[in-house]
């Protein structure tokens, strides 16, 4: 039997409990949605009364529709999530909080990383007042659309 080191142990140690409220929260939303979806799929068959047929698409489409609404409900709290949290992953999964050296500012809202070489002549280039670089990409680019 492999020994674990007291690092990995920590690693798994038991998960935190997530809060009573998420999933009561989650599934009241899923259950308000299918009924209201179905409330107006049933108004939309009924103007003319609602037949057999009519029943037989309802229930189809209720039979169905969990698929559509749960994943509805999980993108839009995962970009939710993604948007406004401040450590997303701890966010989701509560442990990974804790592991030790991880980077908890995921942002996305910072300045792109830049390529040293293109950083570099471009200060070149602006130092020596040309900047004829981007009216040079911006021909070439023009250029190589019209010739096709």
């Amino acid at each position: 039997m492999v020994q674990q080191s007291s690092r990995e142990e920590a690693a798994t140690a038991a998960p935190t409990a997530l809060p009573a409220w998420r999933p009561v929260l989650f599934f009241l939303c899923v259950g308000l949605t299918m009924a209201g979806l179905i409330w107006l799929a049933t108004l939309a068959l009924s103007p003319g009364g609602l037949s057999a047929l009519d029943i037989v698409l309802v229930a189809l489409f209720a039979l169905t529709l969990p698929w559509y609404v749960i994943g509805f409900w999980n993108a839009t709290i995962g970009l939710l999530i993604m948007r406004f949290a401040r450590d997303p992953v701890a966010a989701v999964l509560p442990v990974a909080g804790h592991v030790a050296g991880r980077r908890t500012d995921h942002r996305l809202d910072r300045d792109p990383p830049v390529h040293p070489q293109r950083a570099a002549r471009s200060r070149r280039e602006h130092a020596r007042g040309d900047d004829a670089g981007p009216r040079r990409a911006a021909a070439w680019a023009n250029a190589s659309m019209s010739t096709s």
